[in-house]
């Protein structure tokens, strides 16, 4: 996933362990995971992509 990739090279660049930056993208994906279980939702890998789209037209029409 190119979204939690970013994430975790973000945070070796903050100096972060590279043990510490896993552990924080593992609970990125638990939390996310639980919330599509919740809402009884598939993963949408261009979820990110849409929703940025969607504000992007809410921006700049309204």
């Amino acid at each position: 996933n190119p979204t939690l990739k970013t994430f975790y090279q973000r945070l070796k660049e903050k100096k972060a362990k590279p043990i510490v930056a896993l552990v924080a993208v593992q609970r990125k994906m638990l939390i996310l995971m639980f919330e599509l279980w919740k809402k009884n939702e598939y993963y949408d890998p261009e979820f990110e992509q849409k929703k940025a789209a969607s504000l992007q037209e809410t921006c700049c029409t309204g």
